[in-house]
Formats: C-alpha cells, structure tokens, sequence
C-alpha cells in the first residue's frame, strides 16, 4: 500500500515478530518485560533485540552478522518462529561507495558498533540497509509496540485512557501527532516497518475524542481482554477503547473508512 498521507503533512495480540496472535498476560516474563521497557532511561523507538543475536540470509540458512543485545531494530510478522529485520547502518565513505561490507568489520548503528560482520555483505543502499533473519524469540517482548500498548490499555480496565496516561507511550516511540483525518480527533501516528512495503501505512494510530483515547488503530493483530476489535477497510481493525461513545466511534469508523479507500 502506497503512502496515503497529504504531502504536506510529514510523518513516518501480536507481536512486531508474532505469529498472528496475543493475548496480554500477567506471567512473570511478561510483567518482567513491561518493566523493562518502562524503566528505559532512552526511547524505545522499535523493537529490540535479546542477547548477542545472530541474523542469517533466510530461515536455518547463511550467517550474515551478529548484533549485539539491545540493538533496535525493525521487524516483519513472524512466520513459523522466525521473522525478518532490518537496521541502517552507519557506513565508512569506502563502504557507501561500494555498497559493500566487509567479513570481520564492525557493523555501527548511529556510529556506535552494534555488531559485526560474519559474511561480506552487500548492503541495499547508500543508508545502509541491512536484513535478514532471526529467530523471533530473540527480541524482546517489552519492545514490542503492540504488546507494550495492549498491557498498558489492559492495566486501565475499563476506566477513561487520557493523553496523559499515554504519554510516556508517546514519547518512548515517538508517535507523531496528526490531523490527517481531521480536526475532530487528535490522532497520534506510528508506521509499518519499510521491508513490508516502501511506502507502508499505519502500524498504530491512537485516536483521541478530545483529552480522551476513543480507540487504536491497528495493522497488526492486538487484543486486550472485553475490548471490541473492528475490522475496518483495507486490512486495518480499530480497537474500541471507549465503548460509551458510541456515536463517536460510529462517526469514526466511518470516516476512516472513506478516507482510506479515497486516498489508496
């Protein structure tokens, strides 16, 4: 799906790595995982990953390089246990020129190393761009937008969600505020990673009925226990936050629709 937002405006349960499903739950691993992700003394930004990780050139196939533990990375839906990553890295004037890294040079991310090279590797553009396979039990679990945003909606129960409450989710993935669908909601935007499509769409859209959350947004699966999940147009569902509003999220669900068919 091409980009559908207005040049003018500039912007960018399951599992980033899932296999189609998620329930939040209240296990030591998974409590363990919101903390660490809450305590974070630095944005979250995507997902990342766990331990020294090594990404091949397919499933159980080549070595192509190692990444070291924590290292952000962006991720496509898993299937049968693995899913696909990509970084950009920081590349010396050499490798931008030949688009070519060499076996044993370190791989740098914002000039920091985050890992190495096991394999020469050819790299997809003058920004770096570098993919491959992991295994998807090697990110973890508190990254994972949808799963940090699942727990915390299910932590509210059944009470108003404000702007407030959601702000340090905000900040911690740098959500962009928009008004592409207009001045009756405050949206708050997060894209689908660029391997699954170049000019992806929405992964995660918070939509505000004033100061408070009326629902998500969502291109891939989120569940948060006695919360109605709407399929709407072209492959994206709305999660129903606010379920007294009724009218509001009618009204909603409505012009998302038109607006997401006018614009693909």
């Amino acid at each position: 799906m091409r980009r559908v937002f207005p040049l003018a405006i500039v912007v960018m349960c399951a599992v980033a790595c899932n296999n189609g499903t998620t329930t939040p739950t209240t296990d030591s691993a998974a409590i363990a995982a919101q903390h660490e992700a809450d305590d974070r003394k630095t944005p979250i930004l995507s997902e990342r990953v766990a331990g020294s990780v090594n990404v091949y050139d397919g499933v159980n196939g080549k070595l192509l390089f190692t990444l070291q533990d924590d290292v952000p990375v962006t991720t496509t839906i898993t299937e049968n246990g693995w899913c696909q990553i990509g970084i950009h890295a920081s590349l010396t004037n050499e490798e931008a020129t030949n688009l070519f890294i060499a076996k044993g040079a370190d791989i740098k991310i914002n000039d920091q190393v985050a890992g190495k090279a096991e394999s020469n590797l050819e790299v997809g553009s003058s920004d770096g761009e570098l993919t491959g396979y992991i295994e998807a039990k090697y990110i973890k679990r508190g990254t994972i937008i949808e799963n940090y945003l699942s727990n915390l909606l299910q932590s509210k129960g059944n009470n108003n969600i404000t702007k407030q409450d959601l702000q340090p989710f905000i900040a911690s993935y740098q959500l962009r505020e928009t008004d592409v669908l207009g001045t009756n909601w405050k949206t708050y935007e997060y894209y689908d990673d660029w391997m699954t499509d170049a000019s992806a769409g929405w992964r995660i859209l918070l939509v505000f009925k004033g100061d408070n959350l009326l629902g998500v947004v969502h291109s891939r699966v989120m569940h948060v226990n006695d919360k109605i999940d709407t399929a709407l147009e072209l492959g994206y569902n709305f999660l129903n936050v606010n379920s007294t509003d009724t009218t509001a999220l009618n009204d909603f669900v409505t012009q998302f629709n038109e607006f997401i068919v006018g614009v693909d």
